[in-house]
């Protein structure tokens, strides 16, 4: 009987190991398929450095065929067209043509699972972020071929970001332009990661660029970055609370640092209604994070990348 239960015992160990690996090559090989990134509809330079970007949280609520609800995207026709609309705007305004762009579909959590019990949304968190790892690691393996890179996300993205750095061996690391973490906070948890060096400068590499914009401090976003202990201006890529000028949608607005509290506080700006706006706190600019400061960002990414 005793040998009888040992097979079973084997079968069983078998068949899980099976299991695993199966779904293991299932979740890689979405990443060969086109449908997994976005298309630029151009080649590959190995001139250029390369731009790998998460995009935010485009999906409030997902649903199957069957109307049963998920929390993460199920990556329908509706929400990778959503999707799709962040990764071509910030093809276009933030990345020129000589660089590098790759962006995944990847199944983001959605914004109603953060409502979830704790343990309940850590669990989706990682699902996520190793689907993430997945998707660097076939680039890298696949089209990256020993080129600098930088990486940037926003809101959601930026949390995946953060994971991406402290994902990365010695040798990717090595070849980090920077890491754009835009719409989030670097903690003092996170600095104990060797990969993770705040910016100081507009043309520093291998650095981590952090910042976050309100209106005043009550538009703190506290699930995001109420505990943030760095923040560059991204027009003047200063750290300190010296005032920078810039203009968006036809307004002239001011940028500034509060140092204590690590957020950008912009000055003189209407912000118009926003859809979702019972998400934010009302001076919070969140959703406005790249759109202020996508030229600066164009710029910026091209001095760190060739030194332009």
């Amino acid at each position: 009987m005793l040998k009888n239960f040992k097979s079973l015992l084997l079968i069983a160990v078998i068949a899980l190991t099976f299991a695993s690996c199966e779904d293991e090559r299932q979740t890689r090989s979405y990443w060969t398929t086109d449908e997994a990134w976005f298309q630029t509809g151009k080649e590959v330079d190995d001139n250029f450095v390369d731009a790998f970007y998460f995009v935010s949280t485009n999906v409030m609520r997902s649903f199957d065929s069957l109307g049963k609800e998920h929390y993460t995207a199920v990556l329908n026709e509706n929400e990778r067209k959503t999707l799709a609309i962040e990764m071509e705007f910030v093809q276009k305004t933030v990345f020129p043509d000589s660089i590098n762009y790759f962006s995944p579909y990847y199944h983001q959590f959605t914004m109603s699972s953060i409502a979830l019990p704790e343990n309940d949304f850590q669990a989706i968190y990682d699902s996520v972020k190793n689907e993430v790892f997945d998707a660097f690691d076939y680039y890298m393996r696949t089209w990256n071929n020993g080129r600098r890179f930088v990486i940037i996300g926003f809101s959601q993205g930026a949390m995946m970001t953060k994971e991406l750095l402290k994902h990365l061996d010695s040798e990717q690391y090595s070849r980090l332009v920077a890491a754009y973490v835009i719409g989030d906070g670097i903690s003092v948890e996170d600095l104990n990661c060797e990969n993770i060096v705040p910016a100081e400068s507009a043309t520093d590499t291998g650095v981590t660029i952090s910042f976050n914009s309100v209106k005043s401090p009550d538009g703190i976003w506290i699930p995001v970055y109420e505990n943030s202990v760095t923040c560059i201006n991204p027009i003047s890529w200063t750290t300190d609370a010296t005032p920078a000028d810039f203009s968006f949608g036809g307004q002239n607005v001011t940028a500034a640092i509060d140092t204590a509290l690590n957020v950008l506080i912009v000055n003189d700006f209407e912000k118009p209604e926003l859809p979702f706006a019972e998400v934010w706190p009302e001076d919070c600019l969140h959703f406005y994070d790249i759109q202020f400061y996508n030229n600066s960002l164009r710029e910026n990414v091209l001095l760190r990348a060739y030194k332009r």
